[in-house]
């Protein structure tokens, strides 16, 4: 982000800029260091979006799963969904589009 320094919106104090991996791409994020709200720099923003979008888009294959069927997901989805976690299933009929919420 610059060298200037940033003001945090939520408690007005100073950030402290720093690098982080997210999504293996590295970004610059401003964080305050009292209440740990984080700022991402914007551009690196639009790299981490385009790079979900371009994941999302991965064409996967349906499996039997006993009487039931099932999709398998890309690994990085681990920091979302975790094994015994609840969730729920919306389906756009007219789009044939599955939509799933963390419960």
């Amino acid at each position: 982000m610059g060298v200037k320094s940033v003001k945090c919106g939520k408690c007005g104090k100073t950030m402290k800029h720093k690098k982080e991996t997210r999504m293996g791409i590295i970004v610059h994020i401003e964080e305050c260091s009292t209440c740990g709200k984080k700022l991402l720099d914007y551009d690196d923003a639009i790299k981490l979006q385009q790079k979900v979008l371009l994941e999302l888009e991965e064409e996967r294959t349906v499996l039997s799963i006993g009487n039931s069927i099932g999709i398998t997901f890309p690994t990085w989805l681990r920091k979302i969904f975790r094994r015994g976690d609840k969730v729920r299933i919306r389906f756009d009929w007219d789009k044939m589009e599955a939509t799933l919420v963390k419960s």
